[in-house]
């Protein structure tokens, strides 16, 4: 279970830190979960495996400061998941 809470929090910090340093980047992103339960992350699956996590953005992206408070919602709705 510690392992577990362990590796959302870890996500969630990777997910923001890329949200922070690359905002003007875009790809859709792919996750695969091996037999022992490690998630992989990837913009380019190499088998069949992988699921898409994230489409890749055509939209207006914007380019203005994010706040550590954006990111408040989502972790503490990952938390009571997870």
């Amino acid at each position: 279970m510690y392992i577990k809470i362990k590796q959302i929090i870890v996500l969630a910090a990777a997910f923001a830190v890329t949200a922070v340093l690359g905002s003007a980047a875009r790809a859709d992103v792919y996750v695969y979960k091996d037999k022992s339960g490690v998630l992989t992350f990837t913009n380019v699956p190499n088998h069949a495996g992988y699921r898409r996590v994230l489409r890749e953005s055509r939209g207006q992206v914007s380019d203005g400061p994010l706040t550590i408070a954006y990111y408040d919602d989502l972790i503490q709705t990952a938390s009571v998941r997870y």
